[in-house]
């Protein structure tokens, strides 16, 4: 496959912005390069998916046991989703106890058979996910993007 989405996963800068959004601490992680409309037709879903770490009120960061286990399981969603452009990471926000990876997809389905597959090093990944019809990217390109002048 060789569209604009593929040709970005090739990409390896990211920016990292830390800062507070309504009194609140955040860390985000973004991928420099990006597509905008209509490039981005063919990954027409976001695909939100949350692993809480501690509570929601909690504007601690993740300890360095929860980041192991947050980073391995990265690893291991990126390589499930990734290896054929089926999805994309396009952000990483950690933000209220929690971290969100936000991919945008051309198939939910696939993606949610590739994740219930991953392997699983202990207990069960405590995740939630949420699925969205977004074809022009306005969740990454709109909103978490404009987290970047917080700081």
């Amino acid at each position: 496959m060789d569209n604009p989405v593929s040709q970005l996963l090739k990409t390896k800068g990211w920016g990292l912005s830390e800062g507070t959004f309504e009194r609140r601490w955040f860390l985000l992680r973004y991928r420099l390069k990006i597509v905008t409309p209509p490039e981005t037709h063919t990954h027409p879903m976001r695909l939100s998916v949350l692993w809480p770490y501690t509570h929601e009120t909690s504007d601690e960061p993740p300890s360095s046991t929860q980041l192991e286990e947050l980073n391995r399981f990265e690893e291991l969603i990126c390589e499930a989703l990734e290896h054929d452009a089926t999805a994309i990471l396009v952000a990483v926000l950690t933000f209220e106890g929690s971290r969100h990876w936000v991919f945008y997809t051309s198939n939910v389905h696939i993606c949610g058979e590739r994740i219930s597959k991953m392997p699983h090093y202990g207990d069960p990944y405590p995740l939630q996910m949420v699925a969205e019809t977004e074809p022009n990217w306005d969740f990454f390109l709109k909103n978490l993007l404009s987290l970047k002048g917080q700081g």
